[in-house]
Order: structure tokens, then sequence, then C-alpha cells
């Protein structure tokens, strides 16, 4: 009876002891989740000027974004080409209609200085599309397509990847607002033009952009400590 009462006794005591082992033995993750300090929501006018089949011209747009710790900004964008009229050298007598937009990423390592830099990214699609301004449709001359009948004259090419890379210099002008000027690069997937039988891929190359930033940058939602209170 002794022998089974110490035989139970060691049991009870391995278990436990297992038990509080694997209460220790946290496994460990490569990613973290960290409750953030800062949240932010703003948006951001702007326009960009680049040379576009031949041509300068503006593509004016903006973007949408949330932002982490002040620091990493996601959200989404879309620019486009402003003037209908467009003929640029490379496709005249045509128009050309075009822009592109998707998921914007964008990282600054030094938000709290009055100048600094920012870095964003743009994953997404981009068209380029000429339009006849000679084409008569029932009997008509036409400078745009014929919406009221659904009869389009445009060379419809469908959307094609872009990402465009980019360095921003900002300034911090007062709590609610920057100001921006930066460059990018733009790159978008090649593609034939079926009406001149170019290749497609207009918006390629180099752009300079001017805009601002309106919003929320700093909104603390870190735990509150009366000891000390967080910079803004």
């Amino acid at each position: 009876m002794i022998k089974l009462n110490s035989i139970l006794t060691a049991l009870i005591i391995t278990v436990f002891s297992q038990f509080s082992f694997a209460q220790m033995d946290t496994t460990k993750m490569l990613l973290k989740w960290k409750r953030p300090n800062y949240l932010g929501l703003y948006v951001a006018p702007e326009t960009q000027v680049g040379k576009i089949a031949g041509d300068v011209t503006m593509l004016n747009g903006g973007s949408l974004m949330a932002i982490v710790d002040k620091k990493l900004a996601i959200g989404v964008t879309g620019l486009g080409l402003s003037n209908r009229s467009f003929q640029p050298a490379d496709v005249a007598p045509l128009y050309l209609r075009g822009g592109y937009g998707g998921l914007k990423l964008e990282y600054t390592p030094r938000p709290n200085g009055a100048l600094h830099f920012s870095f964003p990214l743009v994953i997404g699609a981009g068209y380029a599309r000429t339009d006849s301004i000679s084409t008569r449709i029932g009997g008509r001359d036409h400078n745009r397509n014929d919406r009221d009948n659904n009869i389009s004259n445009v060379n419809r090419n469908n959307g094609r990847f872009v990402i465009a890379p980019g360095v921003n210099l900002e300034a911090n002008i007062f709590r609610f607002g920057k100001l921006f000027v930066g460059a990018q690069y733009l790159w978008m997937q090649s593609g034939t033009d079926a009406i001149t039988g170019r290749d497609a891929n207009y918006l390629d190359g180099v752009s300079f952009k001017v805009g601002a930033k309106i919003g929320f940058f700093d909104c603390y939602i870190g735990k509150k400590n009366t000891e000390s209170i967080p910079m803004q």
C-alpha cells in the first residue's frame, strides 16, 4: 500500500511539473504584434509633371492614406491626365488618355523633423489609350467618343501592371498639414497600341510632383502615463 502511494505521488508530481514547464515554454514567433502608439489618416492631393509620348503634360489626382506610428502609411492612390485635348508628338493627330492607380505604401524615417524625406511606392495598374479625332460616326465629325449612341472610336487597351518608386521632401507646415515636392519613376508593362503600332507604355518615365497632406498624423492611442506625456 505504501509502495502504491509512493508511485501515485511521484506520478502526480511528474504531471504537475510537466504542466508547469509547458506553461513556461512559450512558442517564439518571428513576427510579433505590437500595439501602435500613434494612428493617423490623411488625404494627399497632388500634381505630377512629366514627359509623356514626347510632350510634357500633367497628371492630377491624390491618395487616401492610413498611417501607423507616424512612419508607415498604407492606402490607395489614383492619377490621370487632366488635359482632355492632349495630342503628344508620338501619337498626333490622335488624343491620348491615360492614368494609373493602386496600392500605395510610404515610409518616413524621421517624421518629426520640420523638413524630412519620405519614400512612396505605388503598385497597381495603369492605362494609356489613343482616341481618334477624325473618325466620322453617323455622318458627323467627332472629337470625342459618341457616348449618346454608345459608339466608341477609342483604342481600348486593357489595364497594365505599373510600379512607381519615388522620393519626397516634406515640410511640416502645421499639425494637420504638410507640403511636399518629389520625383518618381513609373514603369508600365509593355503592350502594343493597335492603332499606332507603337508600344503603349506611354506613361513610362520620370515625373516630378508637388502636393499636400491634410489630416491627422499623430493621434496618440498608447497607454496613458501620468508621469510623462508623449511629445506631439
